[in-house]
């Protein structure tokens, strides 16, 4: 009975959540970020994507940063690798690094980031990874990465600000690849 009243509840927050009035989006991030609910991140995501409101894509970021529910992680990645928008994504992956989670399972994905973006996004999936590292205790995943990572230094332009941070993020994995246990 309780978890059909809480289904009925996130129904009724995703519906507010998607309201013409922005008021009222204010008010549903702001429950939702005290409340924590992993369960409304894709419906928060989502929005995040669509709408172009300076003061509801700021509560987004802020609410990602605030999460400390590791249930929230996976829908926060699907939601993550959706969004077209490079100053936007840049503002969820830096959240993703301030919010303390751990996102171990993902470096690949915060790998791909690094690659794929500008500079600034780079340097915000650098910090990502960095923060994880000590959450990955598999050499055998962690020698992977690094393998992966090395193998696509053809995307980086070897002139460019992200050259040396690309240089410096090998650095890093190598270094806690021989700090890492078996």
């Amino acid at each position: 009975m309780a978890e059909r009243e809480t289904d009925r509840q996130n129904r009724q927050l995703i519906r507010q959540l998607f309201s013409a009035h922005d008021d009222v989006v204010l008010s549903v991030i702001k429950e939702i970020r005290y409340s924590g609910n992993p369960a409304l991140i894709s419906a928060v995501m989502k929005l995040y994507s669509q709408t172009d409101a300076p003061a509801i894509t700021h509560a987004i970021v802020a609410l990602i940063r605030d999460l400390k529910s590791q249930a929230a992680v996976d829908s926060l990645i699907t939601a993550l690798q959706d969004i077209s928008d490079q100053d936007k994504k840049q503002a969820i992956v830096a959240a993703c690094w301030q919010s303390g989670l751990d996102f171990s399972a993902y470096i690949q994905v915060f790998l791909q980031l690094f690659l794929e973006g500008d500079y600034m996004t780079a340097l915000e999936a650098f910090t990502v990874i960095e923060n994880a590292l000590p959450f990955l205790q598999d050499k055998k995943v962690l020698k992977q990465h690094i393998v992966y990572f090395k193998e696509q230094s053809h995307r980086i332009k070897p002139a460019s600000d992200k050259a040396s941070l690309y240089h410096e993020m090998i650095k890093v994995l190598e270094e806690n690849l021989q700090m890492t246990g078996e």
